[in-house]
């Protein structure tokens, strides 16, 4: 009896150029990292006291 293949986690292609072939990376590893990093970027906001203008969706520096 044959073992069953190994399940491979499923990959995202991320295209750096339209010239470069994509880097194949983990989805789940992507989905992580892509995570940690939004939650960094709302720590560095907390921290240094940026506001965000919810009507523009961009960061504007602290009000003084």
């Amino acid at each position: 009896m044959d073992p069953s293949p190994v399940l491979t986690h499923p990959t995202l292609e991320l295209p750096l150029t339209r010239f470069e072939a994509p880097l194949e990376v983990d989805m789940e590893r992507f989905f992580e990292f892509s995570f940690d990093l939004a939650e960094d970027i709302l720590d560095m906001e907390a921290r240094f006291g940026a506001s965000r203008d919810r009507r523009k969706d961009r960061i504007t520096p602290p009000r003084r």
